[in-house]
């Protein structure tokens, strides 16, 4: 915050308060090694990811196919499979407190589950497009396309506060399918194959990995469409293992990150 003293036109003194914003150093380029790849079913349009007890969770999208899957990681079997109504488009997940937590795109509205049975509970009400969530362990963290992330309440759904998310260039718009870990936020930028870590406290970007070979080019000529991109993190604590995968791709991948 910047304050010049002015003089006003009575002769009076006042103070004009102008916010700077002062951006972060340039994240740390993080390397990675590919240790396993599993297969992934295809038509899965990947929105959110996240692995509990040797399973992961998946969130998928499309009007008409979006859905809550349980998957074998060794396999990529759908276990489970909970189609939502075809009115909604499936966006991020999470799972908290006994619930897991399903956003909706362009709806306003997150579905939630059992996360022991997969049965649907109630529905919560939010103000803004849905697109990745996470949590830190007390509360949901969402993002909507821009480059805030919105620390929600997961009893009412509640704002608590926003994020504004920096790097050295600027704001960090497109912040997609999110991942907490050790007070970092790991963020999908949509359309890229990019990847940030974010300082959860300040919004910095700390970190970034670049996934532009993460797939061969004969598996990317095979993708169908332009939104087939990168987007699904999980995280396996136990093994410091990441898992990554794309909307439609024919692979999940295991991946350390040097950080």
């Amino acid at each position: 915050v910047s304050a010049n003293n002015a003089k006003l036109a009575d002769g009076k003194s006042a103070v004009a308060v102008v916010p700077v914003t002062v951006l972060p150093a340039a994240p740390k380029g993080f390397k990675y090694k590919v240790v396993a790849t599993h297969a992934h079913d295809r038509s899965s349009f990947t929105q959110g990811l996240y692995y509990k007890d040797g399973f992961l969770f998946e969130g998928t999208g499309q009007y008409g196919a979006s859905a809550l899957l349980k998957v074998e990681p060794s396999s990529g079997k759908i276990v489970t499979k909970i189609p939502i109504k075809d009115k909604y488009f499936g966006e991020g997940i999470a799972e908290l407190n006994g619930k897991i937590f399903q956003l909706t795109w362009m709806n306003g509205l997150c579905l939630s589950y059992d996360a022991t049975t997969l049965q649907p509970l109630k529905s919560y009400s939010y103000a803004s497009q849905g697109w990745g969530l996470t949590t830190d362990g007390k509360n949901l963290i969402m993002s909507d396309g821009s480059n805030k992330l919105t620390i929600l309440s997961p009893d009412n759904f509640e704002q608590l506060r926003q994020i504004q998310v920096y790097d050295s260039n600027g704001p960090v718009e497109q912040l997609n399918e999110l991942e907490f870990v050790d007070g970092v936020v790991w963020a999908n930028i949509w359309q890229s194959n990019r990847v940030v870590a974010i300082d959860i406290e300040s919004g910095a970007v700390v970190g970034e990995v670049d996934f532009s070979n993460l797939l061969t080019s004969a598996e990317r000529k095979t993708l169908d469409d332009i939104d087939h991109v990168l987007n699904g993190i999980a995280y396996d604590k136990s093994r410091d293992i990441f898992y990554f995968t794309g909307k439609c791709w024919p692979k999940i991948f295991e991946i350390q990150i040097a950080r």
